[in-house]
């Protein structure tokens, strides 16, 4: 849980200091270019060291300002935690928790569990499957100890047998990276199947309260159409597919099979969410996707969870907010930025913030 909050020369924030002790729900509301958003990012970014919106770091120190600081004070069951992060103007970063440097923000994000939710969510599980596979490889590396640095060695291979393709080899010096690759993709697809059978299991807990219906989340493999493949089995067709495709990959210049390539979608009593449903309960199902992430982690050790939604109930009809906002109210902390200030409607007895130019103003 956030209890306090400090930042100074973040984006269009000159000084904050913010309570957060007193309730679970907080609504941020103001006109647009205000700073609702930039509340949201800077403790996303105070506790995983990247912003949700902006890749050049050095953009989110404010303007004539040489530096950016946050800190925060997060209560688990651990104890206090206390955070403190340095941005110079030049984007390099300096964090420390509890007085000791942060060598990895995994572990960090580990520790404090944070999750950054926008109006554009839905993209991720209805656009290309590479959001999707963003999604399911974070969850599964704040989930799994190993899974982190099994991901970091498969990208290797795929760089270096990338850039072997682009120099017209012979079949023989790519079938060495082939090996490579076909093992790695095995330990991938194992742990990534793991982790939707996981997350599974708790959407469709908090599912039943808004569709009829089993939600399952399944695993798609570019070129394979058969389900209930086992690790072995996706071995051994993989290894067929990346040696019979050395010609063309050459041709094109990139591996065409491997994990890299693979996808899940989400269907409900067997009906692909994003074909069959409308775009309201797509909306819907892809937050339940982020709540459950953040209770599993939270089950595994992790403090109790923060979620930070940046106008993420556009297109829902007030009942699916109240609905929603009810639900996710039991398993962590809410933070909710809106142009609209009739959504304060929905907050009941949750604390009331309005945000213009940078200034916190409490209802």
């Amino acid at each position: 849980m956030l209890k306090k909050l400090w930042i100074k020369g973040f984006r269009n924030f000159d000084e904050v200091n913010i309570d957060f002790s007193s309730s679970l729900k907080w609504f941020f509301w103001g006109d647009n270019n205000q700073g609702k958003s930039n509340l949201l990012e800077s403790i996303y970014f105070l506790t995983t060291g990247k912003s949700p919106r902006e890749e050049v770091l050095k953009n989110l120190v404010g303007f004539q300002k040489p530096e950016a600081l946050l800190g925060a004070d997060f209560e688990s069951d651990a104890g206090l935690h206390r955070v403190y992060l340095k941005l110079s103007s030049d984007g390099v970063r300096q964090s420390m928790v509890n007085n000791v440097v942060v060598r990895s923000f995994t572990q960090l994000s580990k520790l404090i569990c944070v999750s950054y939710v926008s109006a554009d969510l839905i993209r991720v599980f209805q656009d290309s499957p590479e959001g999707r596979r963003h999604f399911l490889d974070g969850f599964c590396t704040l989930y799994f100890s190993e899974y982190g640095s099994l991901l970091k060695k498969y990208s290797r291979v795929v760089s270096q047998k990338n850039r072997l393709l682009k120099t017209s080899p012979e079949l023989e010096s790519v079938l060495v990276w082939n090996r490579q690759l076909c093992l790695l993709s095995k330990d991938v697809f194992e742990f990534r199947l793991e982790g939707l059978k996981l997350l599974a299991l708790v959407v469709n807990e908090l599912a039943s309260n808004f569709v009829s219906g089993d939600v399952s989340l399944e695993y798609v493999i570019r070129g394979y159409e058969c389900e209930n493949l086992s690790s072995e089995d996706y071995y051994k067709w993989l290894s067929e597919k990346v040696d019979g495709a050395f010609l063309k990959e050459r041709a094109l210049g990139y591996s065409l099979y491997g994990a890299h390539r693979d996808d899940f979608y989400i269907e409900i009593e067997g009906k692909k969410l994003m074909t069959f449903f409308s775009r309201g309960i797509n909306r819907v199902m892809s937050l339940l996707i982020y709540v459950s992430e953040l209770i599993i982690l939270n089950r595994q050790g992790a403090s109790f969870p923060v979620l930070l939604l940046d106008d993420a109930l556009a297109e829902l009809d007030f009942k699916m907010k109240v609905g929603l906002l009810e639900l996710m109210g039991k398993y962590t902390q809410l933070f909710y930025a809106s142009v609209l200030e009739e959504d304060k409607l929905i907050f009941g007895e949750g604390c009331i913030v309005r945000i213009d130019s940078g200034e916190i103003q409490f209802a």
